[in-house]
């Protein structure tokens, strides 16, 4: 093999191996993750995923007779409501951690909260 053929030859491996490394993290992402819709069954809308931990749970808010917090954990939705019985309360979930401790801001006192595994008043 001559020495022009041998370059050619290191050359497209080298453009094989970059595409190939390249292509290993979306493959692997593909493996990893699968989409689920995060739905809420007593109302038609949309709920706004906002936080995610490592346990797999999602908290964020839904527009809905005012804006109303939900917790999401495999499979199950449950809505925290908006923090007063009017359609103009708002209630949401920005965060949760892997101690499932969530944080959350809401326009009756207490404005910003943290919720630690307790039911929260409706």
């Amino acid at each position: 093999m001559t020495r022009t053929h041998s370059r050619s030859w290191l050359a497209a491996a080298l453009v094989l191996g970059t595409i190939v490394s390249m292509m290993s993290p979306v493959a692997q992402a593909q493996l990893a993750y699968r989409l689920t819709a995060i739905v809420d069954p007593n109302y038609e809308n949309t709920p706004y995923a906002i936080g995610l931990n490592n346990k797999g749970e999602v908290v964020g808010f839904a527009e809905t007779f005012g804006t109303r917090a939900f917790h999401w954990k495999n499979g199950v939705y449950t809505d925290y409501g908006n923090g007063t019985s009017g359609s103009s309360g708002y209630r949401g979930f920005a965060s949760v951690n892997d101690r499932s401790i969530i944080a959350g801001t809401q326009n009756i006192v207490p404005g910003n909260f943290l919720l630690r595994r307790a039911p929260m008043c409706r």
